[in-house]
């Protein structure tokens, strides 16, 4: 299938490199070569990896145009510019980039969960850390707490977004690290976000009162820490289970295919515009609550 690509910077080049390997020919829209998206001339699916400043006009455009549309997370800078896209993607199949819930590892982690392994699930902690990229035209919120919201809600069917604070480690515009705390069904959770940080961390981890499990995608892992507490005392129960994931493992291979495959049989997506918009949503509480 032959597929536009809109931007081919850090991520941009990723998604092309992908597409290429799962055969799909690529025509690449890149501004600093002089292209507009308005050289997009066949109707095939685009896919937009430009900045999240970009994504509004950029996806506006093409669904007026009758277009598919991938659009690399988060769909849009506020939630009211999600429910516009939505309102305009009415025949069209229109998918966001949240990565996350595509990874296997996420459903390893969820089928715990959801068989009782882990007990009554008491807390989720999703943490987001590294020396990144110096940004000042958006924020951590836009940046990196997508994936974290799109986690919690996978996991817990829910977000409502309780507290906020945000921390200055430079003399950034941004908040250079961000804390926001809420409840999902009557789980607590913590998501812990930052460009800043000089420790990388990737990790969920969910707590229950039979045990915990650690997704920890920089070693491509889900870890469970089997213990309770017996006699006023914490003991463990059995040794931990650690589940490897595939070495072939590519959750955005996975993602891209699942979009082509919507697009083949027009079916809505995991992550549409209609999931895309609980995530806006709650960036707008945490925004809010900053």
């Amino acid at each position: 299938m032959k597929t536009w690509l809109v931007g081919s910077g850090y991520w941009g080049s990723k998604v092309k490199d992908t597409l290429e390997q799962l055969g799909h020919t690529v025509s690449v829209i890149d501004i600093r070569n002089g292209n507009s998206i308005e050289d997009i001339n066949t109707m095939d699916p685009v896919i937009l990896a430009t900045p999240v400043w970009e994504h509004f006009n950029q996806a506006s455009y093409l669904l007026n145009k009758g277009y598919d549309v991938y659009i690399e997370k988060p769909a849009a800078e506020t939630s009211s510019q999600v429910e516009e896209l939505l309102n305009l993607s009415e025949n069209k199949i229109v998918m966001v980039g949240h990565i996350f819930v595509h990874n296997p590892l996420i459903d390893c982690v969820k089928e715990l969960m959801d068989s009782g392994a882990l007990g009554k699930i008491r807390f989720v902690h999703s943490e987001r850390t590294n020396l990144g990229i110096y940004q000042t035209k958006t924020s951590t919120l836009l940046s990196l707490a997508p994936h974290d919201f799109s986690i919690v809600e996978y996991l817990t069917g829910d977000l409502k977004v309780e507290s906020a604070r945000g921390y200055y480690l430079s003399d950034n515009v941004q908040y250079d690290r961000v804390g926001i705390t809420g409840s999902s069904n009557g789980v607590q959770w913590e998501i812990d976000v930052s460009w800043r940080w000089p420790l990388r961390r990737r990790t969920v981890t969910v707590a229950g009162d039979l045990g915990q499990a650690v997704w920890d995608e920089d070693k491509k892992t889900v870890e469970v820490f089997y213990n309770e507490i017996q006699e006023r005392r914490l003991i463990t129960t059995q040794d931990n289970v650690v589940t490897n994931a595939p070495k072939d493992l590519n959750p955005l291979a996975i993602e891209l295919q699942h979009f082509f495959d919507c697009v083949e049989t027009r079916t809505q997506p995991k992550t549409d515009l209609h999931a895309a918009l609980k995530i806006a949503r709650a960036i707008d509480a945490a925004d809010a609550a900053l």
